[in-house]
This record gives structure tokens, C-alpha cells and sequence, in this order.
């Protein structure tokens, strides 16, 4: 009896010192309820702003899906992990319509489930409000069972057109870019698109114009990847940067005759004069691009050519990024080039020639470029 009543009394003390602890504990969530940190009382718009600035710009745009298949360990897009913080940001996060307007979107991470799929990009873009999209969109084609989503995912993507601002796109050319789901879709419906990169997914060109992005007012920026300029319907006089890659001569020279406003360009891996027998450049006179600043070459063995049929009075910046180009070859197209700029020209970059041809060249009236002339002559 003696030891029951002694466990008792140990209970009551026991409860007693829980329901002190309890009362302890309630009075310390009252005050830290009651401190406010100074983080959390920005005004709306301050925290909203440095939310915006913590977002990945649109080169890093992050995946709004996971798929174990494509990575080993995955990180929860920005605008999630900080609406996980506390219920203040999670409620700024809802609302600020421009996180949720950059976005990567992989056809091949594309949940098993595509109602599940659909149901996320929806909510997603839902968020985003009418705020002009920045989104990367592709596939790779090694997930065939998610591939079979693309018309769906597509379908989403393209009945947004009239948001999309900053694009990077990497597609088939053969199936995507000229079916009819998409060019009918885009057609004269891109009112703010302002940056357009189009990456092809095939090793094999297509011989069929797309003309989907012909009709966008505000573009200025376009790369094209594995795409031919000359199968892809674009508002060239507008353009001020374009850059090309993998792509022939003949291109090159189209782009340069429609695309009369650049103002930077960049060839990159010039394949040979053209891939169409019968289809030559026929440019008598050189071509006059009076506003453009910048010009870049990679990998460029028709440079000669390019020379040649240009004339870049305004030219303040010239490079060569494929530094086994040899000079000699092309010496007398370089330097009709060279007699066509005006002082602007400020940077050459090192390029192979004769040396016999340095003092020759038509610099000698340009005191800050001789400077900075660094041939690599020898």
C-alpha cells in the first residue's frame, strides 16, 4: 500500500511540473508570436522585388517538374523553397505574379501521369497571371513514353502565345516547328515577343518553311541553332541581334540582306558555301549594314566571302573566336574590309597572317586600335 500511494504522489508531482511546463511553454510562444522580424516588416511590394531578384535568369530557368529519371537529386524551384519559409512569404510568393513567369519546362521530366502533368503547368502558369512568360521548352526524345505528352504539353504552352516574351525552344523541326498545332497557334499571335532561340533536336534539316514567328512585332533578339535561316519565316528587318550556328555561307549572306537593323551578329561553324546545289550567293556589290557594332565569326572558312560582300562602316568591334583561320587566305577580302570601316573599330582579336602583311594593313589612321592590335604574326 505504502509503495502505491508513494507512485502517486510521484504522478501528482509529476502532472503538476507538466502543467508548469505547459504553461512556460504557452507564455514563450506568446512572445515570440509577438516579435516581429525585421524581414518580415518590409512593406509588400519591397519583399515581393527581392523575390524577383532571387530568381535564375532564363539561361538557368529551373524545371517545374522532378524527374528522378534525368537527375539524381532535385531541388525545389526557387519560388517553392521560399513559400515554404513561413505563412507571410508563402502569401507574397502566391501573389507576385512574376516568379512563377520564368520557368524551364522538359517534355522528357514530364510526370508519368499527364493529367497530373497538366494539372501543374496549369496551376503554375495560372499563378503567373498576365505577366509576359520567359520559359525554356524542349525535349531530347530518350523518354519515348513521355514524348507522347508533347501534343498536350504543347498544346498549353502555345495558348499562352500572347504572354511569351524571352523563349528558348528546342524542338524537332520536322514534326514541331512545322506542324499545324503549332504554326497556326503562333501565327500572327506573339505580340510581346522580344527574344526567340530555336534549337533543332534532329540531325537533319528540314526543306520545309515554318512561318509561325513571322508576325511578332516586338522581336529583336533570335539565335538559331542546327535551324537554316532561310526555312524559317522571320521579321528580318527588325532584327538587331541575330547569332547562327552551324549553318552555310549562303545563310550567312541571307541573313545579312534581310536583316538590315543589326546591330550585333554572330556565325558560328559555317558547314561550306550551301547545301543547295544551284542556289549561289549572287551579291555583285557588298552588302551595307550601317548600324552594326559587333560582329563574331567561329569556325568560319568562308570568311573570305563574308568580307568580301560586306561593307560595316560602324563596325567598333570585330572577332574571330576560331584563331586557326589563316589570314594569308583571306588577306586582300580582310583588308578591302578594313578600308570600308570608319574610326569606331576599337578591338581585332588575334588572328594567324603573314607577317610581311601587318605594316600593310589599313590601320594606321586608327592610333587606339594599332595599340590594341594583337596579330599573332610569325
Amino acid at each position: 500500500m505504502d509503495t502505491n500511494q508513494s507512485l502517486r504522489d510521484r504522478l501528482a508531482e509529476i502532472d503538476a511540473q507538466i502543467a508548469l511546463l505547459q504553461t512556460e511553454r504557452e507564455i514563450i510562444q506568446k512572445h515570440l508570436q509577438s516579435v516581429t522580424y525585421p524581414v518580415l516588416s518590409l512593406p509588400f511590394d519591397v519583399t515581393s522585388e527581392i523575390f524577383t531578384l532571387c530568381l535564375p535568369d532564363l539561361e538557368h530557368a529551373e524545371s517545374i517538374f522532378n524527374s528522378k529519371s534525368l537527375c539524381r537529386r532535385y531541388l525545389l524551384p526557387t519560388v517553392l523553397l521560399l513559400s515554404q519559409i513561413c505563412r507571410v512569404w508563402r502569401a507574397i510568393a502566391s501573389k507576385t505574379s512574376k516568379l512563377w513567369a520564368i520557368f524551364r519546362l522538359v517534355a522528357d521530366a514530364w510526370p508519368e501521369d499527364h493529367a497530373l502533368g497538366a494539372l501543374r503547368l496549369v496551376e503554375w502558369t495560372t499563378r503567373a497571371g498576365s505577366s509576359p512568360l520567359s520559359f525554356v521548352f524542349g525535349h531530347k526524345e530518350r523518354y519515348p513514353d513521355r514524348i507522347r505528352a508533347l501534343p498536350a504539353i504543347l498544346a498549353l504552352i502555345l495558348a499562352l502565345s500572347h504572354q511569351w516574351q524571352h523563349v528558348d525552344l528546342s524542338l524537332n523541326p520536322h514534326e514541331d516547328l512545322i506542324s499545324e498545332q503549332f504554326q497556326s497557334a503562333l501565327h500572327g499571335r506573339l505580340p510581346s515577343l522580344e527574344t526567340l532561340q530555336i534549337t533543332s533536336t534532329s540531325p537533319t534539316r528540314p526543306w520545309i518553311m515554318t512561318t509561325a514567328f513571322e508576325v511578332a512585332p516586338s522581336l529583336r533578339r533570335v539565335v538559331l541553332n542546327g535551324i537554316q535561316p532561310r526555312m524559317i519565316l522571320l521579321p528580318w528587318k527588325q532584327l538587331t541581334y541575330v547569332s547562327t550556328d552551324s549553318v552555310y555561307f549562303t545563310d550567312c549572306m541571307h541573313i545579312l540582306q534581310f536583316a538590315v537593323s543589326l546591330v550585333e551578329c554572330k556565325f558560328g561553324h559555317i558547314n561550306g558555301f550551301t547545301d543547295q546545289p544551284g542556289h549561289p550567293s549572287d551579291h555583285s556589290d557588298p552588302l551595307c549594314h550601317s548600324d552594326l557594332k559587333v560582329f563574331r565569326l567561329k569556325g568560319c572558312d568562308e570568311c573570305g566571302g563574308i568580307f568580301g560582300l560586306t561593307t560595316l562602316p560602324s563596325l567598333a568591334e570585330l572577332v574571330l573566336d576560331d584563331t586557326d583561320v589563316d589570314a594569308s587566305e583571306h588577306y586582300q577580302q580582310f583588308v578591302d574590309l578594313l578600308s570600308r570601316f570608319r574610326p569606331p573599330l576599337l578591338r581585332l582579336p588575334p588572328w594567324r597572317c603573314v607577317s610581311a602583311h601587318t605594316a600593310r594593313l589599313p590601320i594606321s589612321d586608327r592610333p587606339h586600335l594599332s595599340r590594341d592590335f594583337p596579330l599573332d604574326c610569325g
